[in-house]
């Protein structure tokens, strides 16, 4: 059934909502459908309304279609519904409401003179709280909060918006905080706003005016607030909001909570908050603590207490889902704020909150990029109970492998206080205190998390799982229950684990020695164990720093222990890579390196791979000991594995619900240069089990294969490797391109794949061919060796299939799901994940025809272009050529701007080439532009090819 009322709906009040309900019950039919219709100003007029609408049209319509109980709103209405506009809109009832039974007769008569004729016209009484509420009288009992803001609104002075709304005596600034919530949520034109206990507009009047409404239970508040401002406010209780789900972008309700009757009253309007936004939600100003009785303040008699939050109800509760909590942004100390995000998708989740986690935050801070980071959203979850020390104490009997200064270089740069200042010296210190200055870091750290809206600090979680959705985000699954049972979920765009280790025993170890009576050096570093006697006859199974760190530890308690280094059975030499400050002091030793050992840019000696602190104490100190290559676990009464350290990771699975497992060596486990723990995943690791392969970037010696590891680095070079890894161009779109490929069926266009949405196949074929033709390319045939760099779902490639029947395809992409759409639709080719910059695989001078169409805009840099375009000359053979197709040009780059504005809001992450740069490949010539080409996307006016004759 179908019912349809029209009227003016003007300052909207408790009888239209209540009126516009009882409509939608009329019908017994579930399916029933109310629509309404809004009458224009002048049809207003007509209808004999003295004054023109407080609100306007729009502001009517949208308030209208934001409540559940309204299904249609024809705005504007005509003024009297005909039988035609009956039956164009289905409606089988149509109803008036009258001020009085006998009001307004003859005009409805006139009016409704087609519903009436028809038999499916329905009078009703309307409700209007202004003539059928009598005004709130003095109440010496009062009940509640409620009849308190009653009573301000009636006899306090309405122009005094500060003193009406509880404000007086504050310094609260409505104008600044309404600037910083409109930051905070990223507000866009044109998105709406509901404002939760509005009051009578005190920081309303600073809110965005279009696409606002207000909610106020108080009557008389309201009144002031639609009096003063003409804004779009009803009177409702915020526990029954009245508006469908997601009516609202973003909801907004400051100091409202303490006033509502009992926690479960307050939790029930929060829970509507969420209901009715589709973005964002924020509560402000919770109090956490009761104040004294305030009588002049209450303008009643009574004793009023209010409702308190404390934070933690906010973590990861079931009654209360998805805030982040956060310093309040004005006021007490005790008060905070907490908003809840429909789509909270972080930029960065950081798994481990210890010297690595804490040491990559850090990184962004000492760049300049802290603040960036935060507001990207950033979450890091440490199973402890405080950030930045990990388990750095439990190494009592051990001392740091560095300088003390070393760790003061970022304490001082960020102004942090240290518990010890004394500490910052040339030498080692002892682990203890090395703890003890990595948690105030990590101190400094929590105290920004716990102040910003977005972004997070969570102690006391643990991580379940990571797991790779198919839109190419990753749900980190956690608990805080040491029962494992309660599992919460956090999304996020990049990962990064820094988990820590856990011993590694190589697998000839374990073929050799049966597990009973394999040890593990961290019980003697952490648990202070003896051997069996001072003379005990000890295997220690391992040549690096962790194995002579416990030769030095085992020493210092039993001087007469026999020590024997078990060295895997291929290693060869007797002397291990031992850390010297100079080439000077190596040579003062004097000590053996070669030339490879030294770094070049500090000259000291096996700077990564060399033994540090106690293990180089050890080693320099000639103390008695054997080294082998040979274990017999018969000859020892101890076996004590000090190999070092695998990432203890969390479980992981890609899209498809495979296990990610991460690659390990005998140093450690593997991550790319770029801190990527697996090639095709936005998953990257650093700390104890997993540091970088040393590079160019972090420095050190060009002999060394071990990783690159340590606190500075990771605040400095490994923290900047990972950052720039994470914020790079390339990344961010191999990502959306990951999530475009698996949303594509069997029937999406490859073409569409890559973007190119606005042609059918037959025009895209037609752009092909005719860029290939204005290039002056010829004899493309069925054996023609093509390679396309960036060849996503293959639909360049696919037209030069259908086109001229070539069939020697092959081709990389990063995003491995259009891989396997390219690798499925077009089995002729061979295609294969990986960057456009990283050909090596394919062979010197063995292409004829090399591509790259559409992806320079999405490359990091012009080194990134520079590198790839390199490659492809290296791979064309003399006498081929190179397209290099789809560059936006860097003079068009306002132009850019100009059209993305109306079909976008936000500004594109795309790079820009200026011409010159193509000058520095001989024979380049630049085809400008794809306009004058006769090409027909929406980019050609800045675009531009370029063609490469070999």
């Amino acid at each position: 059934m179908r019912i349809y009322c029209d009227g003016n709906f003007d300052l909207f009040h408790a009888g239209h909502l209540r009126q516009l309900e009882a409509l939608k019950s009329t019908a017994d039919d579930d399916d029933a459908k109310l629509i309404v219709g809004v009458l224009s100003t002048e049809d207003a007029r007509g209808r004999g309304h003295a004054e023109d609408p407080v609100w306007s049209l729009d502001q009517r319509t949208s308030l209208l279609r934001s409540l559940k109980c309204v299904d249609e709103v024809v705005s504007p209405c005509p003024a009297v519904p005909t039988e035609s506009f009956l039956e164009v809109h289905g409606i089988d009832a149509v109803y008036h409401a009258f001020a009085s039974p006998s009001s307004d007769v003859k005009e409805a008569q006139q009016i409704y003179a087609a519903p009436i004729a028809l038999g499916i016209f329905h009078a009703m009484l309307d409700y209007n709280p202004d003539r059928d509420v009598p005004e709130v009288q003095p109440i010496k009992n009062a009940v509640g909060w409620s009849d308190v803001w009653e009573r301000k609104g009636q006899v306090q002075d309405k122009k005094n918006v500060r003193l009406l709304t509880g404000y007086d005596e504050t310094d609260f600034d409505p104008e600044p905080f309404a600037q910083r919530w409109l930051d905070a949520v990223k507000w866009c034109e044109g998105e709406t706003v509901l404002d939760v206990g509005c009051g009578s507009g005190f920081l309303g009047d600073f809110l965005p005016r279009e696409g606002y409404v207000g909610v106020e239970k108080s009557y008389s508040q309201t009144k002031v607030f639609i009096e003063r401002s003409r804004r779009v406010v009803i009177s409702q209780d915020a526990q029954e909001l009245p508006f469908r789900d997601g009516a609202f972008d973003h909801v907004i309700s400051h100091s409202m909570l303490e006033y509502m009757p009992g926690k479960e009253a307050a939790c029930r309007a929060i829970r509507e908050m969420q209901r009715v936004s589709r973005k964002t939600v924020f509560l402000g100003d919770l109090r956490t603590i009761q104040h004294g009785v305030r009588p002049d303040k209450y303008v009643l008699d009574g004793s009023f207490r209010h409702t308190l939050f404390g934070r933690d109800e906010f973590y990861d509760s079931e009654a209360l889902p998805g805030f982040v909590v956060f310093d309040g942004w004005w006021g007490p100390a005790d008060r905070f704020n907490a908003m809840h995000r429909k789509q909270d998708t972080l930029h960065l989740a950081i798994i481990g909150g210890g010297p690595a986690g804490c040491g990559l935050l850090t990184n962004h801070a000492l760049n300049g990029e802290y603040e960036k980071l935060l507001d990207s959203g950033v979450a890091i979850l440490e199973s402890g109970c405080e950030l930045g020390g990990g388990k750095l104490h439990e190494y009592r009997g051990l001392r740091s492998n560095s300088h003390g200064c070393a760790f003061f270089d970022a304490i001082k740069e960020l102004g942090i206080s240290a518990h010890d200042d004394t500490l910052d010296k040339k030498e080692e210190i002892p682990m203890t205190d090395m703890h003890k200055l990595q948690q105030s870091v990590g101190a400094w750290h929590e105290a920004n998390l716990s102040r910003h809206h977005v972004s997070r600090s969570m102690t006391g979680v643990t991580v379940v799982s990571v797991d790779e959705r198919p839109n190419g985000q990753y749900c980190i699954k956690y608990t805080r229950d040491s029962t494992g049972d309660a599992i919460h979920e956090l999304m996020a765009i990049n990962v990064c684990v820094c988990t820590g280790g856990k011993p590694w025993t190589p697998s000839w170890v374990v073929e050799q020695v049966d597990e009973a009576k394999l040890e593990s050096a961290d019980s003697y570093f952490k648990e202070n164990l003896s051997l069996k006697g001072d003379d005990a006859r000890v295997a220690i199974i391992g040549f690096s720093h962790t194995a002579f760190s416990l030769g030095d530890l085992l020493m210092k308690k039993h001087p007469s222990a026999k020590l024997t280094f078990i060295r895997r059975p291929t290693a060869t030499g007797t002397m291990p890579s031992i850390y010297f400050p100079s080439t000077e002091a190596a040579d003062d030793h004097p000590y053996e390196y070669k030339d490879v050992d030294v770094c070049p840019e500090t000259k000291r000696v096996h700077r990564f791979g060399g033994v540090r602190g106690d293990g180089r104490t050890f080693a320099l100190s000639h103390a008695p000991h054997n080294i082998s290559t040979v274990l017999d676990p018969s000859k020892y009464d101890h076996v004590i594995v000090a190999c070092g350290y695998q990432i203890n990771a969390p479980d992981m699975k890609d899209r498809s619900g495979t296990p990610l497992v991460p690659r390990r060596d005998y140093s450690g486990t593997v991550t790319s240069s770029q801190g990527l723990l697996f090639p095709d995943h936005q998953i990257y690791a650093f700390g104890i089990g997993c540091g970088l392969p040393p590079s160019k970037e972090t420095g050190g010696e060009p002999g060394c294969t071990r990783r690159s590891d340590g606190i500075w680095l990771y605040q400095y070079a490994v923290g900047s490797i990972v950052r720039n890894a994470i914020n790079q161009r390339s990344t961010e779109w191999r990502r959306i391109y990951n999530r475009i490929g698996n949303n594509a069926s069997e029937q999406t266009l490859l073409h569409h794949i890559g973007g190119y949405n606005m042609f059918s196949q037959e025009e895209w074929d037609n752009q092909v061919k005719m860029l290939v033709e204005k290039c002056g390319i010829t004899n493309l045939r069925d054996s023609t060796p093509i390679f396309e760099g960036g060849v996503g779902g293959g639909a360049f490639v696919d037209s030069l299939h259908r086109l001229y029947g070539c069939e020697a395809i092959e081709g990389c992409d990063q995003a491995s799901a259009c891989i396997d759409i390219a690798r499925k639709r077009l089995p002729f080719g061979e295609f294969w994940v990986g960057d456009a910059s990283d050909l090596a695989r394919i062979p010197d001078q063995s292409k004829e025809f090399s591509i790259m169409n559409g992806v320079t805009p999405y490359l990091n840099d012009l080194d990134h272009v520079r590198v790839a375009v390199e490659g492809l000359v290296r791979i064309t053979k003399p006498g081929g050529c190179i397209l290099v197709a789809e560059n936006n040009d860097l003079e068009g780059k306002e132009l850019a701007g100009s059209l993305r504005k109306k079909s976008h809001k936000l500004p594109s992450n795309h790079l820009f080439i200026p011409n010159s740069f193509w000058e520095g490949f001989p024979n380049a010539k630049v085809l400008n532009h794809h306009r004058d080409l006769g090409l027909k996307n929406p980019m050609a006016p800045y675009r531009n090819s370029v063609l490469i004759q070999l």
